[in-house]
């Protein structure tokens, strides 16, 4: 099959990584896989993919980008400001990516942006597997509407977690089929500790966005600290995701690579997850991957994350309790050691092999009998 996927940026974030493990399995699998893509920088330098990149030329996005640029001025002088920049991006991103998509089989939406493109360019069928839900996060009312009209349209939907699944049943009546991502068992596997000092080391994921939890990771810490005076904190992530403070002081990680990221895990005695929401977040169960204990939130998790059996889930937003699981681990040396072991046996079921299986099958489904795409995109899943 030829297989298209849409990009508006290549930022290194889960949900990128997971869409690009698809398209490296696609490929090995045969396929011909393309990125259409805006973005200035054609590069990929955080991640290997084996696909064909088209970009949008730099005379034709410089053309649209200035008839944007004036199509804003002009909007919002008639509407008095009433349309927002990120309805104006929707726009925007619609005429540049659309014209420059190839003909495929299969047209994958990466997120919001590039929902209405892949649908309105009639090449292939179209296809969204979610990996979280927009609408949960905006506050812009023209904008949230947008995404709630997107299942409207007879696009080929599917959720990577239960959570989102819930979600969207409970707000628009449709139920997806569920597609979780996997892991890279290559790559996330129980290696050798390489500690820096004779601590126990707790790790978590940071960032700077309020849903990702850090500001409850601090105050968790902080009652870590009161409590034991053995414990180095590790945060990871792209950038520090708050300044230092002296209650709940850590040493800021950068894994180059996902090399690092597993020798990290591996090295942790606890790893936990503060956020909010999220769906199918990668952090605890790659960390589950590499033998190490995990506190993580709900809303999100429960495809792997079985308080009591391989984990301990805490609400969110409650930095006593994470910390009360924090400390538990910590101290106990036999529960610690059982949710090694019934981590990595849940972390053996999350492959990209199953992952595209499941999304193959979909595909092959939606296609006419002959194989070969059409112009009319399949009926939305109800």
């Amino acid at each position: 099959m030829k297989i298209n996927f849409n990009f508006v940026h290549f930022a290194h974030t889960g949900g990128i990584r997971v869409l690009f493990e698809i398209a490296n399995e696609l490929v090995r699998r045969g396929h011909e896989v393309t990125f259409t893509h805006t973005c200035k920088d054609s590069g990929i330098n955080w991640f290997k993919v084996n696909v064909k990149l088209v970009k949008v030329s730099n005379a034709y996005y410089s053309f649209q980008y200035l008839l944007h640029r004036l199509f804003r001025k002009g909007a919002a002088a008639l509407s008095n400001n009433r349309i927002s920049n990120q309805v104006l991006n929707y726009i925007y991103t619609d005429k540049i990516l659309r014209g420059a998509m190839p003909d495929c089989d299969i047209n994958i939406v990466s997120n919001r942006l590039t929902v209405w493109p892949t649908f309105r360019s009639k090449k292939g069928r179209p296809f969204y597997l979610m990996l979280g839900y927009d609408a949960f996060f905006e506050s812009d009312p023209e904008v949230k509407e947008l995404i709630n009209d997107f299942f409207k349209l007879p696009i080929n939907f599917a959720a990577n977690s239960i959570w989102l699944r819930d979600k969207i049943k409970e707000d628009h009546g449709i139920t997806l089929p569920i597609i979780n991502p996997g892991i890279d068992h290559k790559m996330f596997y129980p290696r050798k500790a390489n500690r820096k000092s004779n601590k126990k080391q707790v790790l978590c994921f940071g960032k700077k966005d309020a849903w990702k939890g850090f500001c409850d990771a601090v105050e968790a810490m902080k009652i870590v600290f009161k409590e034991r005076g053995d414990v180095e904190w590790v945060v990871y992530g792209a950038e520090p995701p708050a300044p230092q403070n002296s209650e709940a002081p850590y040493r800021f990680v950068k894994p180059a690579n996902d090399e690092e990221l597993a020798g990290l895990y591996s090295s942790s005695d606890v790893l936990f997850l503060p956020s909010w929401y999220e769906s199918f977040p990668l952090p605890p169960i790659e960390a589950m991957a590499c033998g190490t204990p995990v506190v993580t939130t709900r809303f999100g998790t429960e495809d792997y994350a079985f308080d009591g059996k391989n984990c301990l889930v805490v609400p969110p937003r409650e930095p006593g309790k994470m910390a009360e699981s924090i400390l538990k681990l910590l101290e106990d040396r036999d529960l610690a050691d059982k949710f090694r072991k019934n981590g990595l046996k849940t972390a053996e079921k999350f492959t990209w092999k199953n992952t595209v299986d499941a999304l193959e099958k979909r595909f092959f489904e939606s296609l006419p009998a002959d194989g070969k795409g059409s112009d009319e995109a399949a009926p939305g899943n109800q």
